[in-house]
């Protein structure tokens, strides 16, 4: 049995994957909550070898904030299930479950983007509010001027579309935030998503790997979306350049600020290049 939480407000983190940058991502919310008192306690719920690991680097001064919480295999199975549907109401099933027997205040899916399916059926958690990291809404990708999805794009955009805007109906969705630098380009949507915080939010919040030998490291990015390094300065090329009309909220914040031309690219890329692992490459 999970042991008794503490006094302090906690939340539940559930991460059931393994693979990818789980860990990684973890590890920094772990160093987050033990370099900050202020900061609320929480319980890392995940797969027995995860837990393993991300207990052994704990450090001992945050004993009484962090905890971990080991998945039986039988959940972990359920919640990597090769059925996405069988999987999202899995990961539901499993979070509703261990909110209850934890004593936690609130839920947080570190990935939430299969879970647009049991929320948008009105799914909680017994009066516990749910938060958690949306990675590909994908839905607005139509306003970067260039987007030609194929006809199954088309077909699943529509399908989140319609998902996303019952999921945001959902009483027990507190909040959800979203790392995608385009997630409020459009500056009139149908349906304003007031719980949808904003790129600007995300500044400095990922750690991310050294850049010596990023030439040797492709492709780019969590989703490996950028395939070069040309590819992925070009994104932040495009990150800088929003406008206040395309992005109302983080263009302030972030963007208008730096403008990034095609001499710029074709430098910083050259730069990068020299980047050995080891130093730079004469």
């Amino acid at each position: 049995m999970p042991s008794s939480p503490p006094s302090k407000r906690e939340i539940l983190v559930f991460e059931p994957d393994v693979e990818g940058h789980s860990q990684e991502w973890l590890q920094h919310l772990v160093d987050f909550v033990a370099d900050n008192d202020q900061a609320a306690a929480i319980a890392v719920l995940a797969p027995p070898a995860l837990c393993a690991t991300l207990s052994r680097a704990m450090p001992i001064v945050a004993d009484h904030r962090i905890r971990f919480i080991a998945m039986t295999p039988r959940e972990v199975r359920l919640c990597g299930h090769r059925s996405l549907s069988l999987a999202a109401f899995a990961r539901w099933w499993v979070m509703r479950r261990y909110l209850r027997r934890s004593g936690a205040d609130m839920g947080f899916f570190l990935c939430l983007d299969l879970l647009s399916l049991p929320l948008a059926f009105g799914l909680g958690t017994r009066g516990k509010p749910l938060a958690g990291i949306l990675f590909r809404p994908s839905v607005h990708y139509a306003a970067f001027g260039n987007y030609r999805p194929g006809l199954g794009e088309w077909l699943r955009d529509v399908r989140k579309d319609l998902l996303y805007r019952m999921m945001l109906r959902n009483p027990a969705v507190a909040t959800i935030l979203s790392p995608d630098v385009g997630l409020l380009l459009d500056p009139t949507p149908a349906t304003p998503p007031p719980n949808v915080i904003p790129r600007a939010f995300f500044a400095g919040l990922f750690k991310i790997p050294t850049l010596w030998g990023v030439k040797d490291t492709a492709p780019y990015f969590h989703d490996n979306g950028a395939k070069t390094l040309r590819d992925a300065v070009a994104h932040y090329k495009r990150f800088f350049n929003f406008t206040e009309e395309q992005d109302p909220v983080g263009s302030a914040t972030l963007g208008g600020r730096i403008t990034l031309t095609d001499t710029d690219v074709n430098d910083i890329v050259a730069y990068l290049k020299l980047l050995g692992p080891n130093g730079i490459d004469k």
